[in-house]
């Protein structure tokens, strides 16, 4: 309802317009996108002493949660493992957040599911990296995905983009408006 009363509608991605949209019969369509401030400066990987890229490195960098995609990116790495695929893959970020469907932590879920390939260090847990340590750690990645099934603009993409690093993303979410596929990532 405030939405419809509103005079003008400010949003930091046209994801979120677009699913408001979905959501609510809004009559008004002024809407300004206005993206949310990122500051390079805050994260640089100058005069990293973390050495070259590590050509195994494929990471997952947020919060383990079902809107961030964790669920669906284990359910094709698992079956790119099933079928010889031998790299591994980071998952690095919070693991506390709880599914409340189970009633346990997605870090609890994902090592009782996913133990065999944790067991055969194809998937590798990590927690939570200090926002002063993010590009040390990141500087190993060769790849950074961000599979969000509905997130509205992550930071976590201007982060490894600031990084140099390339991003898969997918197109659910803000993150594909500031991908250029094929450009500076690739958007699935």
């Amino acid at each position: 309802f405030c939405l419809k009363a509103a005079d003008k509608v400010i949003s930091p991605s046209q994801y979120m317009v677009r699913e408001l949209e979905t959501r609510s019969a809004l009559t008004r369509k002024d809407f300004e996108i206005v993206p949310n401030p990122f500051d390079k400066r805050a994260i640089t990987n100058e005069n990293l002493t973390a050495g070259p890229v590590k050509a195994n490195e494929i990471v997952f960098y947020g919060k383990l949660t079902v809107q961030k995609g964790a669920f669906r990116l284990l359910k094709y790495f698992k079956e790119l493992w099933d079928k010889g695929f031998d790299r591994p893959l980071f998952l690095l970020g919070g693991q506390d957040i709880v599914y409340h469907p189970e009633g346990r932590t997605m870090g609890d879920i994902i090592r009782k599911k996913y133990k065999k390939y944790i067991s055969n260090k194809l998937l590798i847990l990590e927690d939570r990296i200090p926002p002063t340590a993010i590009a040390e750690r990141l500087a190993r990645a060769e790849v950074v995905i961000i599979p969000s099934d509905n997130d509205n603009l992550p930071y976590v993409v201007f982060e490894m983009m600031a990084l140099g690093k390339i991003v898969l993303v997918s197109k659910q979410g803000g993150q594909s408006e500031v991908v250029e596929n094929g450009i500076d990532g690739f958007v699935f």
